[in-house]
């Protein structure tokens, strides 16, 4: 139906511009016609009458002299070479153009004067020099007809010049009556348009305002409104396929807030049920929802309406890098006092997405770790007190086992001698690992002060690779730096520092092959921090042990080294300590990427 009304519209616009147009040629195509009738017929007609009156003009100029001794002596020479060629082809070219009978008639009128008057000169040039008293009743003749001549000359001027005039008068009727015409159309192209946007405002226009004010008023949640059918046509379909959208909006919306109401329901339940705190956020990471557990303990805080400064920042932490903050061990755990308690609570923060993928917020789960707490300390008070106690009756053997090996009590058998050195190793490894745990429990409890100064990345890889490169050369490896001198100086204690980088070093060297390289290099790849990293082409780290290597004591299987898994964990403790970061990358027989991560100044 609205097609139609369209397609009638179109096509009585489409049929007025074609009739508009094909009247507007056919007028200019006439115009230029008459046009073309004045310029080619009248205009040239013209220009071969005056040129006829110059030709004769110089012929007179030629030939009327006072004495007829001076026209003999002219001769007929230029008269037939010179002046009747011309002449002549002008008396054609004018006969030719002749197209009413008064212009052939004055036409072939003007060619017999001109003959006539062409025979009378002929004669003149043939007289005797001594016949002047016949040459001046001649040139009186002549006379008289040039003078006819130039009348007939002047009837087919003034003939052309008015047919030129009619045919202008012609042009200017038909111009007119072209702009009348034009006017007309366009008074009738405007009726048809004020009819047409007529009809099409209240065909099309007028439900389209109402569609969009029905639109906005469901954006706005107003379900109820409904668009009225007025016809069968398109709009129409289109308004009741609107109004069946709208109730399916108000069915779905209604059954919407029923789910989320027992959404609602069942996650406050289900929060409430957690016997920890539980924070929900939104996406400004505002507090949303909590569970009485998370009221109780911002209320002994003091802190009701927002989170405490050091559950804010790992919060800020996660919006920094989007990345989940899931502490492993109740080192990492937060001290809280409450009321006469002090309690510790491991924070977890977990990001929230909608289905879409979009940020929605996040939760914040705080685990009482506090008897884990004191188990781990206690356990690193015991290996402490253990270790301390075991070292000095080992370090009075020690001293007995290498007076044994300098004889000072006599000479000792070969059997004797192999026997005590190999005692000795034992103690020197039993040493060095009480050594560690010992340095290991002073971390933990968190007794080791840091000497931390300004320190340029490059600086420590120098240091790193002189203390290795006799290792490296007898392994047949070469230690290669690569760091930026544009890198901003990190903030760290140099020694405990050298210490991470050389545990690093001195486990690539162990693995890497023979003629390999071992990469130390430095760059920023995160701001505020600047990442050290240890890399070999050695046999690699499976994943699954990626997890575990820097736990104490943890000896990755099948790699049969030295040691007894204490050096990652210390070199974690240290780099802790200095706020950074530490990780692994490896790919199993292609690279292993050992690095730590240290705040710049």
């Amino acid at each position: 139906m609205l097609r139609w009304r369209l397609l009638v519209g179109l096509v009585s616009i489409f049929v007025l511009l074609l009739a508009v147009g094909g009247y507007s040629i056919w007028l200019t195509s006439r115009l230029e016609t008459d046009i073309n009738s004045i310029l080619k017929d009248n205009y040239e007609s013209i220009r071969e009458a005056h040129n006829i009156r110059l030709s004769v003009l110089r012929l007179n100029a030629a030939y009327f002299k006072p004495d007829v001794a001076k026209v003999v002596a002219v001769g007929a020479a230029p008269l037939e070479d010179r002046y009747l060629p011309p002449l002549e082809s002008t008396i054609a070219a004018l006969v030719m153009l002749a197209r009413t009978p008064v212009d052939k008639a004055n036409a072939r009128k003007l060619a017999d004067q001109v003959g006539d008057y062409i025979d009378h000169m002929r004669q003149v040039i043939f007289l005797p020099p001594d016949a002047q008293e016949r040459y001046n009743a001649l040139r009186s003749q002549m006379l008289e007809k040039n003078l006819a001549l130039t009348a007939t000359t002047e009837d087919i001027l003034a003939s052309n010049e008015a047919a030129m005039l009619r045919a202008q008068e012609h042009a200017r009727v038909a111009a007119r009556d072209t702009v009348q015409f034009l006017v007309g159309a366009m008074l009738v192209a405007a009726a048809v348009f004020v009819y047409t946007f007529y009809r099409m405002g209240r065909s099309i226009i007028s439900p389209i305002e109402d569609l969009t004010r029905s639109i906005e008023a469901v954006r706005a949640g107003q379900f109820e409104h409904n668009l009225p059918v007025r016809s069968n046509d398109e709009l129409s379909r289109l308004a009741s396929a609107f109004n069946a959208m709208a109730g399916e909006l108000r069915t779905r919306r209604r059954d919407t807030d029923e789910t989320i109401l027992r959404l609602n329901r069942s996650l406050r339940e289900t929060i409430a049920a957690f016997p920890y705190p539980v924070l929900l956020l939104d996406a400004n990471f505002a507090i949303w929802v909590t569970n009485e557990a998370a009221d109780d303990f911002l209320e002994s805080i003091g802190e009701v309406d927002q989170l405490p400064a050091p559950i804010q920042q790992h919060l800020d932490e996660v919006r920094r890098t989007r990345e989940n903050y899931l502490p492993e061990g109740p080192r990492e755990s937060l001290l809280f006092r409450i009321g006469e308690r002090e309690v510790h609570y491991l924070p977890r923060i977990l990001r929230i997405f909608t289905p879409e993928g979009d940020f929605a917020g996040a939760a914040v789960i705080l685990i009482d770790v506090s008897r884990f707490r004191w188990l781990d300390e206690m356990k690193t008070n015991l290996i402490s007190t253990i270790s301390h106690e075991i070292k000095t009756p080992l370090t009075g053997i020690r001293m007995i086992l290498h007076l044994l090996l300098e004889k000072s009590g006599g000479d000792l058998t070969p059997m004797q001698l192999e026997m005590v050195q190999a005692a000795c190793d034992d103690c020197e490894r039993l040493l060095a690992t009480l050594n560690g745990l010992l340095d290991l429990s002073r971390m933990e409890a968190g007794r080791t002060q840091l000497d931390l100064k300004p320190t340029p990345p490059r600086d420590l890889l120098e240091r790193t690779r002189a203390a290795f490169q006799t290792q490296a050369d007898g392994r047949h490896v070469a230690l290669a730096i690569e760091a930026d001198e544009a890198l901003p100086p990190v903030l760290a204690d140099g020694d405990r520092i050298l210490h991470t980088l050389g545990n690093f070093t001195s486990n690539a060297l162990k693995f890497a092959p023979a003629n390999s390289t071992v990469h130390l290099t430095a760059d920023k790849v995160t701001p505020g921090f600047v990442r050290f990293s240890v890399i070999d082409s050695g046999p690699g780290i499976p994943e699954q042990y990626h997890a575990s290597i820097f736990d104490k004591f943890f000896r990755t299987p099948n790699h049969h080294v030295d040691g007894v898994g204490l050096g990652l964990s210390i070199a974690r403790e240290i780099v802790q300590a200095h706020d950074g970061r530490i990780g692994v990358q490896s790919i199993p027989h292609t690279s292993t990427r050992f690095y730590c991560e240290l705040p710049t100044t």
